[in-house]
């Protein structure tokens, strides 16, 4: 599976549209803070996906990325060897809105050890994935990698 993030890129005025590959690096299941969706969005967040070359295989996520969208500059964390991730999802946290920055929330992941079938959800400040999860919960049962993912805030889900 080759998937490079991607922008398109609308001028509403002239009718210009520029399309283009962000970066070379091989990704899926990209996110971004749903407060910020429909408006011009800085951060996106990212699996990553080794090429079959550099030891990959096909929707095996092995690291989360952060894109800053408006230089193409990119960070991650790798989960480990031989453990896997799913789909991450963004969490605004609590009282965020569109005055916030745009990355002041989290985001949140499934990882599952191939080693030892353990699986833990992992939390990331979104503002810098690179210090890695600032808290880990290990899971009752193993979680297959690959699950696709939500998020909701608690008033949501009893509407």
């Amino acid at each position: 599976l080759e998937a490079n993030a991607y922008r398109w890129r609308f001028n509403l005025k002239t009718g210009e549209v520029r399309e283009g590959d962000i970066d070379d690096l091989n990704t899926e299941f990209n996110k971004s803070n749903p407060i910020f969706h429909g408006v011009k969005s800085k951060y996106s967040y990212h699996q990553r996906i080794p090429l079959l070359h550099e030891g990959g295989h096909t929707l095996r996520f092995t690291g989360l990325v952060k894109y800053d969208n408006d230089t193409g500059q990119h960070s991650q964390w790798d989960y480990g060897a031989g453990v896997f991730g799913s789909e991450a999802v963004y969490a605004p946290k609590a009282g965020a809105d569109r005055s916030s920055a745009e990355d002041d929330g989290y985001v949140i992941t499934l990882v599952t050890d191939s080693n030892n079938w353990q699986s833990q959800c992992l939390v990331f400040d979104a503002t810098d994935i690179q210090q890695g999860p600032i808290a880990r919960v290990a899971m009752p049962h193993r979680v297959p990698y690959g699950f696709h993912a939500t998020w909701a805030r608690g008033e949501d889900l009893y509407r």
